[in-house]
């Protein structure tokens, strides 16, 4: 079992990367709008963020 800070601390690190993927494929499919970009980076950068959410909300509402 993990603590509630750690927990926390590792769902803040998936939110903050999330962004890196998700800008890649902002700013990468900008000029020619090529969409495969945005769907692989875009959904890697999605699930991390929703992994992160998750994990942060699970740290909070927790019962100890």
């Amino acid at each position: 079992m993990v603590s509630r800070e750690t927990e926390f601390a590792i769902g803040g690190l998936f939110i903050l990367a999330s962004l890196i993927p998700i800008s890649i494929a902002i700013l990468g499919s900008f000029p020619s709008l090529i969409l495969g970009l945005i769907v692989n980076f875009g959904g890697l950068g999605l699930v991390l963020g929703f992994l992160g959410f998750y994990l942060v909300g699970t740290a909070l509402f927790r019962n100890e």
